[in-house]
Protein backbone atom coordinates (compact mmCIF):
# COMPACT_ATOMS: atom_id res chain seq x y z
CA UNK A 1 0.00 0.00 0.00
CA UNK A 2 2.83 2.38 0.97
CA UNK A 3 4.61 1.53 -2.30
CA UNK A 4 1.42 2.28 -4.24
CA UNK A 5 1.03 5.71 -2.63
CA UNK A 6 4.66 6.64 -3.31
CA UNK A 7 4.35 5.47 -6.91
CA UNK A 8 1.19 7.54 -7.39
CA UNK A 9 2.84 10.64 -5.94
CA UNK A 10 5.83 10.21 -8.24
CA UNK A 11 3.50 9.90 -11.22
CA UNK A 12 1.64 13.09 -10.28
CA UNK A 13 4.91 14.99 -9.86
CA UNK A 14 6.26 13.72 -13.17
CA UNK A 15 3.08 14.77 -14.97
CA UNK A 16 3.41 18.23 -13.47
CA UNK A 17 6.99 18.49 -14.71
CA UNK A 18 5.91 17.27 -18.15
CA UNK A 19 3.27 20.00 -18.37
CA UNK A 20 5.77 22.70 -17.41
CA UNK A 21 8.45 21.39 -19.74
CA UNK A 22 5.87 21.33 -22.53
CA UNK A 23 4.95 25.01 -22.27
CA UNK A 24 8.57 26.01 -21.64
CA UNK A 25 9.50 24.33 -24.90
CA UNK A 26 6.45 25.65 -26.73
CA UNK A 27 7.24 29.25 -25.75
CA UNK A 28 11.00 28.90 -25.97
CA UNK A 29 11.52 32.68 -25.69
CA UNK A 30 9.39 32.86 -22.56
CA UNK A 31 6.38 35.13 -22.05
CA UNK A 32 5.82 38.70 -20.89
CA UNK A 33 2.92 40.64 -19.41
CA UNK A 34 1.68 44.14 -20.27
CA UNK A 35 4.25 45.65 -17.90
CA UNK A 36 7.06 43.95 -19.80
CA UNK A 37 7.86 41.59 -16.94
CA UNK A 38 8.95 38.04 -17.77
CA UNK A 39 6.43 35.32 -16.93
CA UNK A 40 7.19 31.62 -16.64
CA UNK A 41 5.27 29.65 -19.31
CA UNK A 42 4.61 27.06 -16.59
CA UNK A 43 1.89 29.44 -15.38
CA UNK A 44 -0.19 28.09 -18.27
CA UNK A 45 -0.29 24.59 -16.81
CA UNK A 46 -3.77 23.11 -16.84
CA UNK A 47 -5.33 25.92 -18.88
CA UNK A 48 -6.67 26.07 -22.41
CA UNK A 49 -4.43 28.51 -24.29
CA UNK A 50 -5.64 30.89 -26.99
CA UNK A 51 -3.03 32.36 -29.32
CA UNK A 52 -4.24 35.82 -30.29
CA UNK A 53 -2.63 37.02 -33.54
CA UNK A 54 -3.16 40.76 -33.64
CA UNK A 55 -1.55 44.19 -34.12
CA UNK A 56 -2.21 47.81 -33.23
CA UNK A 57 -2.44 48.82 -36.92
CA UNK A 58 -5.18 46.26 -37.66
CA UNK A 59 -8.65 47.83 -37.95
CA UNK A 60 -10.69 44.64 -37.34
CA UNK A 61 -8.46 43.87 -34.32
CA UNK A 62 -9.59 47.12 -32.68
CA UNK A 63 -13.17 45.88 -32.87
CA UNK A 64 -12.41 42.34 -31.75
CA UNK A 65 -10.04 42.99 -28.84
CA UNK A 66 -12.75 44.44 -26.50
CA UNK A 67 -14.93 41.39 -27.21
CA UNK A 68 -12.06 39.04 -26.43
CA UNK A 69 -11.40 40.99 -23.22
CA UNK A 70 -14.98 40.43 -22.11
CA UNK A 71 -14.76 36.70 -22.83
CA UNK A 72 -11.36 36.37 -21.16
CA UNK A 73 -12.42 38.15 -17.98
CA UNK A 74 -15.32 35.70 -17.65
CA UNK A 75 -13.15 32.56 -17.82
CA UNK A 76 -9.60 33.70 -16.99
CA UNK A 77 -9.30 31.14 -14.20
CA UNK A 78 -9.28 28.31 -16.76
CA UNK A 79 -8.33 30.01 -20.04
CA UNK A 80 -5.25 32.03 -20.93
CA UNK A 81 -4.76 34.28 -23.93
CA UNK A 82 -1.27 34.78 -25.35
CA UNK A 83 -0.80 37.70 -27.72
CA UNK A 84 1.29 37.00 -30.81
CA UNK A 85 1.92 40.51 -32.09
CA UNK A 86 2.43 41.41 -35.73
CA UNK A 87 3.32 44.99 -34.84
CA UNK A 88 6.29 46.50 -36.62
CA UNK A 89 8.16 47.69 -33.52
CA UNK A 90 8.62 46.79 -29.87
CA UNK A 91 7.26 50.22 -28.88
CA UNK A 92 4.06 49.71 -30.89
CA UNK A 93 3.63 46.26 -29.33
CA UNK A 94 4.07 47.61 -25.78
CA UNK A 95 1.72 50.53 -26.43
CA UNK A 96 -0.91 48.18 -27.86
CA UNK A 97 -0.94 46.06 -24.71
CA UNK A 98 -1.00 49.14 -22.48
CA UNK A 99 -3.68 51.06 -24.40
CA UNK A 100 -6.14 48.15 -24.21
CA UNK A 101 -5.06 47.22 -20.67
CA UNK A 102 -4.52 43.66 -21.85
CA UNK A 103 -4.55 41.39 -18.77
CA UNK A 104 -3.15 38.42 -20.64
CA UNK A 105 0.36 37.36 -21.62
CA UNK A 106 2.34 37.79 -24.82
CA UNK A 107 5.19 36.27 -26.76
CA UNK A 108 8.13 38.73 -26.54
CA UNK A 109 8.07 41.00 -29.59
CA UNK A 110 9.96 40.07 -32.72
CA UNK A 111 9.32 41.29 -36.26
CA UNK A 112 7.53 38.45 -38.05
CA UNK A 113 8.64 39.92 -41.39
CA UNK A 114 12.27 39.22 -40.50
CA UNK A 115 11.58 35.48 -40.47
CA UNK A 116 13.46 32.83 -38.53
CA UNK A 117 12.02 33.79 -35.15
CA UNK A 118 9.28 32.47 -32.89
CA UNK A 119 6.66 34.99 -34.02
CA UNK A 120 7.17 34.18 -37.70
CA UNK A 121 7.18 30.46 -36.89
CA UNK A 122 3.80 30.76 -35.15
CA UNK A 123 2.37 32.83 -38.01
CA UNK A 124 3.38 30.15 -40.51
CA UNK A 125 2.38 27.18 -38.34
CA UNK A 126 -1.10 28.49 -37.57
CA UNK A 127 -1.68 30.19 -40.95
CA UNK A 128 -2.11 33.61 -39.38
CA UNK A 129 -1.40 35.74 -42.43
CA UNK A 130 -4.72 37.52 -41.89
CA UNK A 131 -5.60 39.01 -38.51
CA UNK A 132 -7.25 39.06 -36.07
CA UNK A 133 -7.06 35.33 -35.54
CA UNK A 134 -7.68 33.30 -32.38
CA UNK A 135 -6.20 29.79 -32.24
CA UNK A 136 -7.29 27.56 -29.34
CA UNK A 137 -4.81 24.97 -28.07
CA UNK A 138 -5.29 21.99 -25.78
CA UNK A 139 -4.09 22.14 -22.19
CA UNK A 140 -0.75 20.61 -23.15
CA UNK A 141 -0.36 22.61 -26.36
CA UNK A 142 -0.12 19.48 -28.48
CA UNK A 143 -3.47 19.82 -30.27
CA UNK A 144 -5.30 22.62 -32.03
CA UNK A 145 -8.91 22.69 -30.85
CA UNK A 146 -9.97 25.60 -33.07
CA UNK A 147 -7.89 27.14 -35.85
CA UNK A 148 -9.97 30.31 -35.79
CA UNK A 149 -12.30 30.89 -32.85
CA UNK A 150 -12.76 34.58 -33.53
CA UNK A 151 -16.44 34.40 -34.44
CA UNK A 152 -17.15 32.04 -31.54
CA UNK A 153 -16.41 34.79 -29.04
CA UNK A 154 -17.46 37.79 -31.15
CA UNK A 155 -21.21 37.32 -31.29
CA UNK A 156 -24.04 34.83 -30.96
CA UNK A 157 -24.09 32.29 -33.80
CA UNK A 158 -27.75 33.03 -34.61
CA UNK A 159 -26.93 36.73 -34.99
CA UNK A 160 -24.03 35.99 -37.32
CA UNK A 161 -26.21 33.60 -39.35
CA UNK A 162 -28.84 36.33 -39.72
CA UNK A 163 -26.17 38.77 -40.89
CA UNK A 164 -24.96 36.28 -43.49
CA UNK A 165 -28.51 35.65 -44.75
CA UNK A 166 -28.93 39.38 -45.34
CA UNK A 167 -25.69 39.86 -47.29
CA UNK A 168 -25.98 40.80 -50.95
CA UNK A 169 -24.07 38.66 -53.42
CA UNK A 170 -24.32 41.41 -56.06
CA UNK A 171 -22.65 43.93 -53.75
CA UNK A 172 -19.78 41.55 -53.01
CA UNK A 173 -19.41 40.66 -56.70
CA UNK A 174 -19.36 44.36 -57.62
CA UNK A 175 -16.50 44.95 -55.21
CA UNK A 176 -14.68 41.96 -56.72
CA UNK A 177 -15.27 43.40 -60.20
CA UNK A 178 -13.86 46.78 -59.21
CA UNK A 179 -10.73 45.20 -57.75
CA UNK A 180 -10.23 43.05 -60.85
CA UNK A 181 -10.63 45.97 -63.26
CA UNK A 182 -8.30 48.13 -61.18
CA UNK A 183 -5.61 45.48 -61.62
CA UNK A 184 -6.13 45.54 -65.38
CA UNK A 185 -8.19 42.36 -65.54
CA UNK A 186 -11.27 41.60 -67.62
CA UNK A 187 -14.75 40.85 -66.26
CA UNK A 188 -17.46 39.46 -68.53
CA UNK A 189 -21.16 39.25 -67.63
CA UNK A 190 -20.80 35.50 -67.23
CA UNK A 191 -17.85 35.92 -64.88
CA UNK A 192 -19.77 38.48 -62.84
CA UNK A 193 -22.82 36.20 -62.59
CA UNK A 194 -20.58 33.33 -61.53
CA UNK A 195 -19.13 35.46 -58.73
CA UNK A 196 -22.62 36.47 -57.54
CA UNK A 197 -23.61 32.80 -57.33
CA UNK A 198 -20.37 31.90 -55.56
CA UNK A 199 -20.78 34.60 -52.91
CA UNK A 200 -24.45 33.80 -52.29
CA UNK A 201 -23.74 30.08 -52.03
CA UNK A 202 -20.92 30.75 -49.58
CA UNK A 203 -23.10 32.99 -47.42
CA UNK A 204 -25.88 30.39 -47.34
CA UNK A 205 -23.63 27.47 -46.43
CA UNK A 206 -21.86 29.45 -43.70
CA UNK A 207 -25.20 30.66 -42.33
CA UNK A 208 -26.40 27.05 -42.14
CA UNK A 209 -23.25 26.13 -40.22
CA UNK A 210 -23.84 28.85 -37.62
CA UNK A 211 -27.55 28.07 -37.36
CA UNK A 212 -26.58 24.49 -36.50
CA UNK A 213 -24.03 25.82 -34.00
CA UNK A 214 -26.76 27.92 -32.40
CA UNK A 215 -29.01 24.89 -31.92
CA UNK A 216 -26.14 22.83 -30.51
CA UNK A 217 -25.32 25.57 -28.01
CA UNK A 218 -28.77 25.49 -26.38
CA UNK A 219 -27.71 22.60 -24.14
CA UNK A 220 -27.31 22.99 -20.39
CA UNK A 221 -23.64 23.48 -19.53
CA UNK A 222 -22.05 22.82 -16.15
CA UNK A 223 -18.43 23.91 -15.98
CA UNK A 224 -16.50 21.27 -14.04
CA UNK A 225 -12.80 20.95 -13.30
CA UNK A 226 -11.63 20.59 -16.91
CA UNK A 227 -14.28 21.96 -19.29
CA UNK A 228 -13.87 21.62 -23.03
CA UNK A 229 -13.57 24.72 -25.22
CA UNK A 230 -17.16 24.46 -26.45
CA UNK A 231 -18.36 24.27 -22.84
CA UNK A 232 -16.96 27.76 -22.30
CA UNK A 233 -18.35 29.01 -25.60
CA UNK A 234 -21.85 27.66 -24.96
CA UNK A 235 -21.86 28.98 -21.41
CA UNK A 236 -20.83 32.38 -22.77
CA UNK A 237 -23.69 32.32 -25.27
CA UNK A 238 -26.06 31.74 -22.35
CA UNK A 239 -24.72 34.91 -20.73
CA UNK A 240 -25.00 36.94 -23.95
CA UNK A 241 -28.57 35.77 -24.55
CA UNK A 242 -29.55 36.74 -21.01
CA UNK A 243 -28.21 40.26 -21.66
CA UNK A 244 -30.46 40.80 -24.68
Amino acid sequence: MKYLIITSLCLILSLGRAYSAGWDQFFSQGLVNASGDSVDPASLDGKLVCLYFSASWCGPCKGFTPKLLQFYETYSDQIEVVLVSKDRSADAFAAYMADYKMPWLAVPWQNDKDGDNQISDFVKKYRAGGIPKLVVLSRDGEQVIEYDARMQVSMLPEDYAKDLRERDGHRSATMWKQRTLKKGGTVTEAMYAQQVARYESGYRSTAEKYEAASLASMRLVTLGESPEWLDFVHDYYRILRAQK
